[in-house]
Order: C-alpha cells, then structure tokens, then sequence
C-alpha cells in the first residue's frame, strides 16, 4: 500500500506557521517553564557558536534555558524581546528563521545596555507544525552580559 504524502504547505501559510511558532517560542522562552521551550527543538538537534558545533539533546537545552535565565536575572535583565525575525524558504518543508533578540535591564535606572542576541535557526515545518532542527548562535551572551550589553567583534 502507498502511503499518502504530506501536502504541500503554500508559501505564505508556511511563513505565517513560522512566525506564530516565534512568538509562541517567545512567550515560553520567558516563562519559568524550561523544558516547554525546550520543545520547540527535535529530541536531539544542532548547536553551534563561536566555540564549535554539537548535536545536543533537548534535555540540555532546557538546562541550559533555565541557568541562562538565572544568569540574566542576576546581571539585572528582563526578558527576551523578538525583535526581528526574517525567514527564507529552503523547500516545501524547511526554513532558514535569522532572528534579533532584545533584552531590557530590568530598572530604568540601570547602567547597562540593552543586549541584542543574533540568532538562526533551521527548522521544519510539516502540516503547520514547526520544530527547530538547527540552532545558531551568533553571540556570545556571557561576553555581553559582563561588558554590561556592549557588542564586541
């Protein structure tokens, strides 16, 4: 017996999937649930910054999500603020998503900058549902922190 294929997703519906799972992401992202972000990833999935590139499984990124929280809220930042999301179609089922993240200082009265991550992601999308297979990040988050949210090249 053929099994059916998946439909094909048009374009523009494929584009808005991707960017309602952002904002979703955004919201569970700054919430104290850090294993429910971590679900927006594949069981196991592609990490890479400055220092390499590693297949993590999900169970670390929602360690990780969770530690890089107490590590804002101690330095003195709220939470993250998609700010720019741009998203390139690589083929009927997957996406490369470039994305700015802001991040406020808690106090107005605060000395530090707002720290702007750059990040990528390629993901999958089949019949509106999307996961994150890749995630790239563009900056050193614990650098930005200590120089109080100035970039540095």
């Amino acid at each position: 017996m053929i099994e059916p294929q998946n439909q094909i997703m048009q374009p523009q519906i494929m584009e808005q999937a991707i960017s309602s799972f952002f904002r979703t992401f955004e919201l569970v992202c700054n919430s104290s649930a850090p294993a429910d972000a971590a679900r927006a990833f594949a069981e196991n999935f592609l990490y890479a910054d400055g220092e390499g590139a590693k297949v993590l499984p999900r169970e670390a990124l929602a360690a990780g999500i969770g530690q890089r929280g107490r590590m804002m809220e101690q330095a003195g930042y709220g939470p993250s603020v998609l700010e720019r999301l741009d998203t390139e179609l690589l083929d009927e089922h997957y996406a490369r998503v470039t994305t700015v993240w802001r991040i406020d200082p808690v106090s107005r009265l605060s000395t530090v900058e707002p720290i702007h991550l750059r990040a990528t992601y390629l993901v999958d999308v089949r019949e509106g549902a999307v996961q994150i297979l890749a995630y790239f990040s563009h900056t050193n988050l614990r650098s930005l922190v200590h120089s109080g949210g100035e970039d540095k090249p």
